[in-house]
């Protein structure tokens, strides 16, 4: 019975159907084999050895109980270690993943955020400490569209009267970023801001796969580029493709859905309604990330920024917020001192 971790997986799992072995007794005897090669394959990042034999066990009683088996029956697996599993850390292979308590969809997604709060909090000339806390939480995600997109919206800012706050915050954004080189993250982020050019990473499936994939298929003849090929036809074609986490950004989608006709007049639309937003700097910053690193104006975690902050809908009394100096901006109100308090 210890010899069973030698069977193929189809006479495993004729065994197992059949009732000749059992899924615990199979899972026991693969797990005695993990423990002999582990310490010199190193195969392993996390290994729960009871939950196995637990889920083993009930894989028994549910045979026994006349449930119809599935395909892989009683067959254990192993799940890589960049998909997250109930219970598991997903450490993708690197202790900066390890424990990652992000709420986002992915670290490319919560970079963006932060990317964005980051030219926010500069622009509202919060705390220093705060700055930086948000700076080294963008780095920490190890992902370089944030840093981007955080880049383009302070750039923006020193062409507008707001740039006075850059003085305060400057030397601490440098301080920072200068920092966080000299972490472990430091080198791993130098490797992703280089990625574009290389096939099938995280950025090249956002700014370049995509328009590789889809551009052969839209010119296909003269007409397509005029009518496209009808909404949703983006998406089918990069699922089609099989190159996994292969995205649409939205001005591939725009075009090849809707074609140059349509295209356009769309395209003019998400340009309008940025032109007269309280914040230029704030509406240039969503503006670049919706046509660059990110997918689908649709996802409502970036749309809804835009629609409440960054467009022709939001509240702008007076002068953009950007024309005015930072000087003119009023001292936060500072908590008194009990001490100071004069009694009436």
């Amino acid at each position: 019975m210890n010899e069973l971790f030698s069977l193929s997986l189809t006479d495993a799992v004729r065994r197992l159907i059949s009732g000749e072995i059992t899924s615990e007794a199979y899972t026991r005897s693969l797990l005695s084999r993990i423990d002999l090669l582990e310490p010199r394959v190193q195969a392993f990042q996390y290994l729960d050895k009871e939950r196995a034999l637990e889920l083993a066990r009930e894989t028994d009683r549910r045979l026994l109980a006349g449930r119809t088996p599935g395909a892989l029956h009683g067959v254990p697996v192993g799940v890589k270690d960049i998909i997250d599993v109930r219970g598991v850390v997903t450490g993708m292979g690197s202790p900066i993943y390890k424990a990652n308590g992000w709420i986002g969809l992915e670290p490319a997604v919560m970079s963006v955020q932060l990317g964005m709060c980051l030219v926010a909090a500069v622009f509202l000339r919060r705390a220093v400490w705060k700055v930086l806390m948000i700076t080294v939480a963008l780095f920490c995600t190890v992902a370089g569209s944030g840093i981007l997109i955080a880049a383009v919206g302070l750039f923006a800012m020193l062409f507008r009267r707001r740039r006075g706050v850059m003085r305060a915050t400057g030397t601490a954004l440098g301080i920072g970023a200068v920092g966080v080189m000299f972490t472990p993250f430091g080198q791993t982020f130098l490797d992703r801001a280089t990625e574009i050019n290389r096939p099938t990473t995280s950025t090249s499936l956002r700014v370049v796969d995509p328009y590789v994939e889809l551009w052969p298929r839209w010119i296909v003849d003269s007409v397509t580029p005029l009518l496209g090929l009808g909404p949703g036809s983006s998406q089918r074609e990069v699922k089609g493709s099989g190159t996994l986490g292969l995205l649409v950004p939205n001005p591939a989608k725009i075009f090849f859905d809707y074609g140059l006709i349509v295209g356009l007049v769309l395209a003019a639309f998400l340009i309008y309604v940025h032109l007269d937003s309280p914040s230029p700097s704030l509406s240039f910053t969503f503006f670049f990330s919706l046509w660059t690193v990110q997918a689908s104006t649709t996802s409502m975690v970036l749309a809804a920024n835009v629609l409440i902050v960054a467009t022709l809908w939001s509240p702008r009394p007076g002068l953009p917020l950007d024309d005015i100096p930072a000087s003119a901006d009023p001292d936060p109100p500072r908590p008194r001192s009990p001490a100071a308090e004069v009694p009436p």
